[in-house]
């Protein structure tokens, strides 16, 4: 079902290792750019994290705990623009 959203151009496999926890392999650096440079990805209304593998790498042990999400807050006033605030 998500190959038929993201419609990648070099293929896609997806494998279950585990509960909840799958391996996607995209087979064309072009696909693997455009699902890193949309969105935060759903599917079923669960959150994808995801995180790019290095070879050697054990698909079942890497944390996936951590999502970067960006906030826009409106009329902030300028003085409150800082990370220190944000925290």
């Amino acid at each position: 079902m998500l190959a038929n959203v993201w419609h990648p151009i070099g293929g896609i496999s997806i494998s279950d290792l585990n509960k909840d926890i799958f391996l996607f392999r995209l087979y064309h650096k072009m696909d693997t750019n455009h699902i890193k440079a949309g969105d935060h990805w759903n599917f079923n209304s669960h959150l994808l994290v995801m995180c790019k593998l290095r070879y050697g790498d054990d698909p079942k042990n890497v944390p996936l705990f951590n999502v970067d999400f960006w906030v826009l807050v409106q009329d902030l006033p300028h003085g409150f623009m800082s990370e220190l605030v944000a925290k």
